[in-house]
């Protein structure tokens, strides 16, 4: 990224997993001291949740209750998120659908992230611009976000999800020219089973390899 412009990602976190049990809870508050040292140490300018916040089946109240918090060391912070969804943050009995999430997700100030469109499979499919400073006018990055599906939703990747991504990268360079990219998802594909080594660059961030796809 760009000098001084941070990124964590915190993947899996899986609140609410295992409630009624004595080290479900206390996973929970590991999970959040953890956040809360990662932030006080790296400082980054952005936050991404890259699936499976809570592990819904196993939540039996309120899944937004978890969900928010998860976002709490972020609040406390001042720390802007993004969100995309996993295989397991749909599917608590108590309701908690993608929608309900999202939504409570979006009522933060903080929050970037955002309903991807109507017509597309999946409900996380959008982009960020980076830019250098509030003035400039060519971003300087772009970030992606993928609903890779799970939970309520089949775990696939549409061929309608990589037209709009095409299309949208296509009208992007367009734009701007030719822009550096970073894409969240949470299930990899089978693509990233031939991605180079974790030493490359980074480019793709999935759930198997939460540093560098490639």
């Amino acid at each position: 990224m760009t000098a001084g412009f941070k990124i964590a990602q915190f993947a899996d976190l899986h609140f609410g997993e295992a409630e009624d049990t004595l080290w479900g809870p206390l996973q929970d508050v590991n999970s959040t001291r953890v956040m809360e040292r990662v932030l006080a140490w790296e400082s980054p300018k952005l936050v991404v949740y890259s699936g499976d916040q809570v592990t819904g089946e196993n939540i039996n109240s309120n899944a937004t209750a978890y969900w928010g918090r998860l976002l709490q060391p972020c609040v406390s912070t001042d720390t802007p998120w993004a969100t995309v969804f996993g295989n397991h943050d749909d599917r608590s009995v108590s309701g908690g659908t993608r929608i309900d999430l999202l939504t409570f997700d979006k009522s933060f100030n903080l929050s970037l992230s955002q309903f991807g469109p109507s017509d597309v499979h999946g409900l996380t499919n959008y982009y960020l611009l980076l830019y250098s400073n509030d003035k400039a006018t060519i971003p300087l990055w772009v970030i992606y976000f993928l609903d890779s599906g799970g939970g309520t939703y089949p775990e696939l990747v549409y061929p309608d999800q990589i037209t709009w991504f095409n299309k949208t990268a296509s009208d992007i360079t367009h734009t701007y020219g030719p822009i550096p990219a970073l894409a969240f998802f949470h299930i990899p594909r089978f693509a990233s089973l031939i991605l180079p080594s974790p030493t490359s660059p980074p480019s793709l961030f999935s759930q198997s390899r939460c540093s560098f796809c490639g």
